[in-house]
């Protein structure tokens, strides 16, 4: 008996070692970035006007300093990758208790043994209704864009893993749409009737789709929007034939933000495509970021790529910030505004939409004379203001199952 305690006694003393000397190696060598990144969040729209307010909100601050601390742990992805390993040297299939699971063919899905349903769901199909009303009296087209979410795709997986689905969900606001006689697509039947490849259109380490993918949505939608209103937006296939680009491949670049935390040794990594027209275009692209910030930048195609993040993703630690996906429109700005200066005939679209759209809207952007993106979750845009305020041929709203709340069905409430 004594032998027992003389372990856990060693066990602990062994525990609060290590702790420390992680603290003190943090602190000796990292002290610099957590002062950075503590004095960031504090100058970023600081709470606290006054000394006063800062004292009294010693809890808030410690929050800050803490969250600061976190990020800048000593060796924090090594231990992260070291810790992965040893999950998969005993063949886990899941990471964090539940939080992520793993198929085995690679691909990472949310875990959740349940799923919240939204009570608002029938109200948000009847503000969808309202949209589709409101466009045709100022002659107009609205459509709503149904994402699956990525277990839509979840196979060959041990059994009794509980992978997230809200695909019963995406159901319901779908047939309340219809009973309110708005007009939407729903991917999960195009991607059938298209025969889309279900093993490439998500990133195995991301909830995110892949280029691949997105250039689906994007030849679903025209085909949609043909087939619905009577146009012809592509008569040519010119943008809508995927022969007709160059395809930039980046392998092993990118870490998605499912497996950040717990490192490419357990959930490995995915290449980045880019695809290419070789159709001289010339836009100007007006945005706010996610900050607040406003930028004009004009010229081809290239411009609503940020590749400077390619470079820096090749660096070792870099590929865990999961920041690859600026690299399309950057990632997901409060607004954005590409204005086709070679088609002005063209239509033109608005796209309330969550952050899986960036992709989308750069293919769909040559086939437009104007193309504008609002973010309901992160902006202050008022959706149906902004409607009420602006001309437009169409209103595409596109949102993931995962994203069926409030905070993005904020329009037309009434």
């Amino acid at each position: 008996m004594k032998m027992f305690f003389v372990k856990k006694y060693i066990l602990a003393v062994l525990i609060f070692v290590s702790t420390a000397l992680l603290g003190t190696l943090t602190l000796v060598y990292n002290e610099n970035a957590i002062k950075y990144d503590a004095r960031k969040i504090f100058d970023s729209g600081s709470k606290y006007e006054s000394l006063k307010g800062k004292i009294e909100n010693i809890g808030e601050n410690n929050k800050i300093i803490d969250e600061a601390i976190r990020k800048n742990i000593f060796g924090k992805y090594e231990l992260a990758e070291l810790y992965g390993g040893v999950q998969r040297l005993i063949l886990k299939s899941e990471m964090q208790s539940f939080a992520f699971i793993k198929d085995n063919r690679g691909y990472v899905y949310n875990g959740a043994f349940y799923v919240d349903k939204d009570e608002n769901i029938f109200e948000y199909a009847r503000r969808i209704g309202r949209l589709k009303e409101h466009m045709e009296e100022k002659q107009g087209r609205a459509l709503f864009v149904s994402y699956p979410e990525k277990s839509w795709i979840a196979k060959d997986y041990e059994s009794g893993l509980p992978i997230r689905d809200y695909g019963y969900v995406q159901d319901e606001l779908l047939a309340g749409i219809m009973k309110n006689r708005g007009d939407y697509l729903d991917l999960r039947t195009a991607f059938d009737k298209m025969g889309v490849d279900k093993e490439h259109i998500y990133y195995k380490t991301d909830r995110r789709m892949t280029t691949y993918g997105s250039f689906k949505v994007f030849q679903a939608i025209v085909a949609e929007i043909d087939r619905r209103y009577g146009v012809n937006l592509d008569p040519d296939g010119t943008y809508t034939e995927i022969y007709n680009y160059a395809v930039e491949v980046y392998p092993d670049i990118f870490l998605g933000d499912m497996a950040t935390a717990s490192g490419r040794v357990f959930f490995g990594t995915d290449d980045l495509e880019i695809y290419n027209s070789e159709i001289k275009e010339e836009f100007i692209w007006h945005y706010i970021d996610d900050k607040g910030r406003s930028f004009v930048k004009s010229g081809n195609k290239n411009i609503l790529l940020e590749k400077n993040y390619i470079e820096s993703n090749k660096l070792f630690n870099n590929i865990y910030s999961s920041n690859l996906m600026k690299v399309f429109l950057n990632k997901y700005n409060q607004w954005d505004k590409i204005v086709n200066v070679k088609n002005p005939d063209g239509p033109k679209i608005l796209c309330v939409r969550d952050e899986s759209f960036s992709q989308v809207a750069m293919f769909l952007a040559p086939l437009c004379s104007e193309i504008q993106l609002i973010s309901p979750a992160t902006g202050d845009i008022d959706v149906e203001d902004y409607i009420e305020e602006n001309d437009f041929d169409y209103v595409i709203v596109a949102f993931t199952a995962g994203h069926i709340s409030d905070d993005y069905f904020d329009f037309f409430e009434s």
